[in-house]
């Protein structure tokens, strides 16, 4: 695998973000890729997974921007801290930020992401106007059983209301 296409799908995940294209953000994935996503009971695991996943959080959005602040690599891992800002269905704006870290296989795409988010955050002022099918699509359990703590480390949080 040549190191330029790391950064190059990585790259294709935010922009198919920021395009609200799901088909684009799917195919920067392995067919089996495993997604481990603050608030969701359990690894997303597949294309079927990981495209409910992404209706739910493109479902709340009018329009979201993700920019890549500082994209770290080392092998075939790439660490990216991104910032989103993002108008909800509500016209209401939220502004959001993380850490995904990607693992991408010998073909160039992701095999393994995890996302250090807080959900609770990206949702805060998007909630109100949620489709019907963006909730039900929606693996995230908005209410999230995770938080991300200072040190960047995620926790079990206790039950929200």
């Amino acid at each position: 695998m040549a190191s330029e296409k790391i950064p190059a799908v990585v790259g294709q995940y935010f922009t198919a973000i920021r395009n609200m294209d799901p088909d684009a953000w799917l195919g920067c994935f392995a067919e089996q890729a495993i997604s481990y996503e603050p608030g969701a009971s359990t690894p997303l695991q597949g294309h079927g997974a990981l495209r409910q996943f992404l209706a739910g959080v493109l479902g709340a959005f009018q329009k979201i921007e993700m920019t890549q602040d500082h994209v770290f690599q080392s092998g075939n891992r790439v660490a990216v801290k991104f910032t989103g800002h993002g108008t909800g269905k509500n016209g209401r704006a939220a502004v959001f930020e993380g850490i995904d870290v990607f693992e991408i296989n010998q073909e160039g795409k992701i095999q393994t992401m995890w996302g250090y988010w807080d959900p609770a955050a990206r949702w805060r002022n998007c909630r109100g106007h949620r489709s019907s099918e963006a909730q039900e699509g929606a693996s995230l359990e908005i209410t999230s059983s995770y938080n991300i703590t200072s040190t960047g480390r995620r926790h079990r949080a206790g039950p929200r209301s």
